[in-house]
Formats: structure tokens, C-alpha cells, sequence
């Protein structure tokens, strides 16, 4: 009589691993957290087109990049989507974030904004500034002193984040205020001029998205397509920007005219372009990055030298590039 219990434990066993699938776990809900920045748009327009489902993808939306930093760093999000300077703080206290994919670059898009006959960096000695503690609004500002001389403690800093930063300027506590799309284009259309933005430090400011070390082991089909709808959401933007702003428009309490106005003072990487920005020790987001070290641990926002190239995963972008070919 044939035994019949080790083909039917082996038929389980191939069982069980189709059930699984490829990544060798069953897809599970991410958790995405962002900050209020137009840049991170796609994100919400591949969900509301339902490119990204929500039983596998939860989009948290968060008041400032601080907040974004600190959800990651306890582990209430498994994905993160930061600027490049963001993400060298959080690494220098967590060792699990990987950048997978370089979202977009600001061209203007990130800027200082003052009141009534302010013109130049200089005329901010003196004032009240609202800025974030952490995060780009540090960095910009700092920037921005060093390059017209001007040091941090000219100035009175009111410590506070996205909304509350630009509700401080309107209400006249704040005499200039460090912020980004899309409150950048409401303060300049009531009358704030622009002293500085990212324009004047190009290829600075990268965003990119951060994912877990053991999420990326476990999930990589799920990397794989949250990567894929983001360019497909991108995709709907070039050919449909009408339809596209309109989506956006209405998260964010402005026209359509008003998004893409704004999008203006952004650039989205293609694939390949992406893949360029990754790959290889010396790549820009490599280079930049270490310059960037030294220039926050010169100015008190780093503690010691990230090794950038070490936190770049190149493998998931790799694979949408060849799928493209």
C-alpha cells in the first residue's frame, strides 16, 4: 500500500508557498507617512486613482517633516518620504532607513518669505522668524545666513511646524517665515516677497523615499509596485495635468491653476533618471549627500558623518528601469 501522508505534506508545503507568494510573506498594509509638500502629490493621486490600494497602502499625512521623522523612528510607518537632509538625520539614530527612489528635486519650490519692505537676507537681523527645528526649514535657513553672512543669532526664531509656522506669519508674530509649496504660492499672492529659496542652492534639496530595512527583505513585490504606481501616477500627471491639478487642488485648498503653478518649482526624476541618481559610489545623490554631511555637522544639525551611499537600495529601481526597456 502506497503511503500517501509525504505527498500530501509536500503538496501543503507548495501550497502554502503560493499562497505566500514571492516575497515569502503576505502582503500586509504599509504605512507611508509624508509632510504637507506638493511634491509628495503623486502619492495621493495614485491612491485617489486606485493605483494604490488602501488594504495595502495607508498614506499618513503628518503636520511637518519633524513629525514624519519621529513616526519612523518608532515604527508607526514603514515608509517615509523625506528630503535628502531629512533622512541623514534619521539615519544618524536608525540604522534600518534605505532610500529606494528619489521623488523630486525643488527649483524654487522651498523659501523664505517676509513682510513689508524686507528685500535681502540681511534685513532679517533682528526679526522674528518661524521655521521648523529640524528638517529643510533649518537647513534652508542656514543656508541661507551662511551665504549672506548673517548668523543664526541675529535673528529670533519662533520654533514651529508647516500650518502653524504660516497662521504665526498671517497673524503677525512672525515677521518672515521659512516655508514651502503650497503655502509658498498663497504668501507671495498676498504680498510676501521671496528672499531666498532653493533655486539658489540647485540639486540641494532632494526628496526621496525611505523604506525600512526589513520591510524591503520581506515585502520587496509591494516596494515594487508602490515604485511602479508612483510613475504611473506621474505618467497621468504629463498627459492629463488638468484633470491631475484638479485632484491635487482639492487636498490642498487651492485652484488647479494655482498646483500646477506650483509644480513649477519641482522636478520629477524619470526611472532612468532616478537610477542615475542612485547608482554607483559617486553618484549625485551620493556626492550631494556627503557634502551635505560636513556642511549640517559644520552647522550643528548632524552629529557625526552618514555614509549615504550605504543607506541606498538600488535594487527595486533597477528592476522597474529593465522592466522599461
Amino acid at each position: 500500500m502506497v503511503n500517501i501522508f509525504p505527498i500530501a505534506k509536500l503538496l501543503m508545503v507548495i501550497f502554502m508557498f503560493i499562497l505566500a507568494g514571492c516575497d515569502g510573506n503576505p502582503p500586509t498594509t504599509m504605512r507611508i507617512g509624508t509632510n504637507y509638500w506638493l511634491g509628495y502629490e503623486p502619492l495621493y493621486l495614485a491612491r485617489d486613482l486606485g493605483y494604490l490600494k488602501e488594504a495595502e497602502f495607508h498614506i499618513v499625512e503628518y503636520p511637518s517633516s519633524s513629525e514624519v521623522i519621529r513616526a519612523f523612528r518608532n515604527q508607526a510607518i514603514d515608509i517615509a518620504v523625506l528630503t535628502l537632509d531629512e533622512t541623514l538625520m534619521l539615519a544618524q539614530h536608525d540604522q534600518s532607513p534605505r532610500v529606494v527612489m528619489v521623488t523630486d528635486t525643488s527649483n524654487g519650490g522651498d523659501a523664505i518669505v517676509a513682510k513689508g519692505a524686507m528685500r535681502h537676507i540681511r534685513d532679517l537681523v533682528g526679526r522674528r522668524i518661524a521655521v521648523e527645528r529640524l528638517g529643510i526649514g533649518a537647513y534652508l535657513l542656514k543656508r541661507a545666513l551662511d551665504l549672506n553672512g548673517v548668523s543664526i543669532h541675529d535673528l529670533k526664531l519662533l520654533h514651529l511646524e508647516g500650518n502653524e509656522a504660516e497662521e504665526a506669519y498671517k497673524a503677525g508674530r512672525a515677521d518672515a517665515v521659512v516655508t514651502c509649496e503650497p503655502y509658498l504660492s498663497r504668501l507671495v499672492a498676498e504680498g510676501g516677497s521671496v528672499l531666498f529659496d532653493s533655486a539658489d542652492i540647485p540639486g540641494e534639496i532632494v526628496d526621496v523615499m525611505v523604506v525600512r530595512k526589513e520591510v524591503l527583505q520581506t515585502h520587496p513585490k509591494q516596494i515594487h509596485t508602490l515604485l511602479s504606481q508612483w510613475y504611473r501616477a506621474l505618467g497621468y500627471l504629463r498627459t492629463r495635468p488638468q484633470d491631475a491639478a484638479a485632484k491635487m487642488a482639492v487636498r490642498h485648498h487651492i485652484s488647479g491653476e494655482q498646483v500646477l503653478e506650483s509644480l513649477g518649482g519641482m522636478k520629477f526624476p524619470s526611472v532612468a533618471e532616478t537610477r542615475s541618481y542612485l547608482e554607483g559610489n559617486s553618484s549625485p545623490l551620493v556626492t550631494s549627500g556627503r557634502w551635505l554631511s560636513k556642511m549640517m555637522i559644520e552647522g550643528g544639525l548632524l552629529n557625526n558623518i552618514v555614509d549615504v551611499h550605504a543607506l541606498i537600495d538600488t535594487a527595486p529601481i533597477k528592476v522597474l528601469s529593465e522592466e522599461s526597456e
